[in-house]
């Protein structure tokens, strides 16, 4: 059976998307050969997946129609593939016209593990129904994305709800030693709690108000808490956009003086293994919150989507609101509970880990079953 997967995020500079692939991979080997879509098919964070695969650029359309027509089947592995939080021209419009080619092909499409928002612009159910309606199959991060899909009129007969393939991030074994001294490179105090912060820009890049209140109240969690606050970022490519961007100027408002982690990429079990010397984290990101609670850490996660809004339904875990209603107020008064709950939450944590990680095994369900039938077939 010959598969490809098509284009979702790989080896663009978000650790989330190495993390998603490498819980899929390990559930769903893929077969020699298989042919995936990527940012950059030079980028060295591939490195860290099995040499039998084959990687391309997803900007290279004809070779990658090619591949869809040699195609036994398309997988679609991971994010959030149905969202129209930043316009519609990520993902669906540039995503939709992918698997619109791989449908006139009559190329079966399987989404996996990925998550779907709310569509409420009529352009964004129209480029829905041409390019995502006709995938076969669906298994998806939560109820809420699976009700978002089935409101779009997909058929809940081809909708499996399952968790986030990051869940299934192999993680045993990670680098605590090299951690330790990293952080010890940067500056990290032993005797004072950390603090780990991944801020995002986005639309929110020239708030000055969100960023001041952020400022603001982890100054005084440094002065009269005691705390060390240190940023980190989970998306590291460079520009006003993202995390580095928003970090900086976050900190160019700040009396104290907080480590900031040089924005390098860090494998999933790099970040993993810093991740597990802090004790609270405020995220701004589905997968830094998501790798933080796998690391024991306690996330306060900012609602900056609908994928972070079912994240923390799903593992009930904080939920500090949306960037606009943060107040420094709130943050203190948050960041304060979270760490007098440290050790019960951190118990509950791990119960729930096991759940997630259950429930991603699931994520197999339709394309085990789709190849099983294609190789009856032939």
């Amino acid at each position: 059976m010959k598969i490809h997967v098509a284009f979702s995020g790989l080896g663009a500079g978000n650790i989330g998307d190495e993390a998603m692939m490498q819980g899929f991979l390990s559930i769903y080997p893929l077969p020699d050969g298989t042919t995936i879509e990527v940012w950059d098919k030079d980028e060295p964070v591939l490195k860290q997946f099995p040499d039998c695969l084959r990687f391309v650029n997803y900007t290279d359309t004809e070779m990658c129609t090619k591949l869809y027509k040699e195609a036994d089947m398309v997988l679609i592995v991971g994010a959030t593939i149905v969202n129209e939080m930043d316009g519609l021209e990520w993902p669906l419009k540039t995503l939709g016209q992918k698997y619109e080619t791989c449908h006139r092909m009559a190329v079966p499409c399987h989404a996996v593990g990925v998550g779907a928002d709310q569509i409420r612009s009529h352009g964004g159910r129209q480029l829905f129904n041409s390019g995502f309606l006709p995938i076969e199959s669906w298994t998806v991060r939560s109820v809420r994305s699976r009700d978002n899909l089935t409101t779009l009129g997909v058929s809940p007969e081809r909708v499996c709800v399952t968790a986030d393939l990051a869940w299934l991030t192999p993680l045993e074994g990670i680098d605590k030693d090299w951690a330790q001294w990293y952080w010890k490179q940067q500056g990290r105090r032993q005797d004072a709690p950390l603090i780990g912060v991944n801020m995002v820009n986005e639309r929110w890049r020239d708030n000055a108000y969100i960023k001041t209140q952020f400022a603001q109240a982890l100054d005084e969690l440094t002065d009269i808490d005691g705390f060390q606050i240190a940023f980190l970022c989970n998306e590291t490519r460079e520009g006003n956009f993202f995390d580095k961007e928003a970090a900086l100027s976050v900190v160019s408002l700040m009396r104290s003086r907080p480590i900031i982690v040089p924005n390098k990429y860090f494998t999933p079990q790099e970040m993993a293994a810093l991740l597990s010397f802090c004790d609270l984290t405020v995220s701004w990101r589905y997968h830094f919150t998501l790798l933080s609670f796998l690391t024991g850490s306690v996330p306060l996660s900012v609602i900056r989507g609908e994928k972070l809004l079912e994240l923390v339904e799903d593992i009930s875990t904080i939920n500090i609101g949306t960037p606009e209603s943060i107040t420094k107020q709130t943050l203190i008064d948050e960041v304060r509970r979270a760490f007098g709950n440290n050790e019960r939450s951190k118990t509950q944590q791990a119960t729930i880990i096991d759940v997630m990680r259950q429930r991603s095994k699931g994520n197999a369900y339709f394309i085990k079953n789709a190849g099983d039938m294609l190789t009856e077939k032939t």
